[in-house]
């Protein structure tokens, strides 16, 4: 079990006697758990002990557990060697909370959109020379399968293929890193994209645009990759913010 040194902090911040502070506690452990104070496998004190650590109820204390687990950040096993210990961290779970934290963010404006598109360029451009490098036939071939060869394009279904190509073209890095990073920024930027306001054009030039990075890909180009997915990141970039001044024009 994780030594109660090692757990030091303010309980009285944790505890304010309001609904809210299991709340607290469950960040104040999440915290440590980031921090690496708490390490992956550590055992956690059990209810009982939390309660008293921290001066909330046992209500309080299962409640924070549970929102841990929930998150992924702990993980609990029954029996007489059981109890609730820190979870090993999955590139999905730590790419969705990255993903909320950014798409929070962006909604309130503290991230502005033209950083946002910046960000995805500093890490897709390079991912994309890595792919060309690194990617497997399997890969190739879901890239390909993200083209659509009907003429003209049909937005209908189209939109997701968009968005699954990047998706295959981050993993064909075979680095965890640039997905976890790199994922959760496209989708927001994503998100905030309108989809019914794009017309076929766009999806056509899109889809032709990621047909230039497939082929570069597919003769392990890494310039070619490179300057394909700039040249098509840079073209978005208009996109992306002549939809977000007519949303702020005609707020829905």
């Amino acid at each position: 079990m994780v030594e109660e040194s090692r757990m030091a902090g303010s309980p009285g911040q944790v505890n304010s006697g309001d609904g809210t502070a299991y709340g607290r506690l469950a960040e104040f452990l999440r915290q440590q758990i980031v921090a690496g104070v708490l390490k992956p496998n550590d055992r956690l004190p059990a209810e009982p002990e939390l309660s008293d650590a921290y001066q909330v109820s046992r209500n309080t204390a299962r409640e924070a557990l549970r929102v841990l687990a929930s998150q992924g950040f702990v993980t609990s096993k029954r029996g007489t060697s059981g109890g609730t210990f820190v979870a090993h961290p999955s590139t999905d779970q730590l790419g969705a909370q990255l993903g909320v934290g950014l798409g929070l963010l962006a909604e309130s404006e503290a991230i502005p959109l033209e950083k946002l598109i910046e960000a995805r360029e500093m890490l897709e451009v390079p991912a994309a020379e890595i792919a060309a490098m690194r990617r497997t036939d399997e890969e190739l071939a879901e890239l390909q399968r993200c083209l659509d060869d009907t003429s003209p394009v049909a937005p209908d279904g189209t939109y997701e293929h968009n968005r699954a190509f990047h998706g295959v073209l981050l993993r064909a890095t075979h680095n965890p890193v640039i997905e976890v990073i790199a994922e959760p920024v496209f989708e927001v930027l994503h998100r905030r994209m309108d989809r019914e306001s794009l017309s076929s054009e766009t999806h056509q030039w899109v889809n032709d645009e990621h047909r230039e990075i497939a082929q570069a890909i597919e003769a392990r180009d890494p310039l070619a990759a490179r300057e394909a997915t700039r040249a098509h990141l840079r073209s978005l970039r208009r996109l992306y913010s002549t939809i977000d001044k007519r949303a702020t024009r005609d707020p829905k």
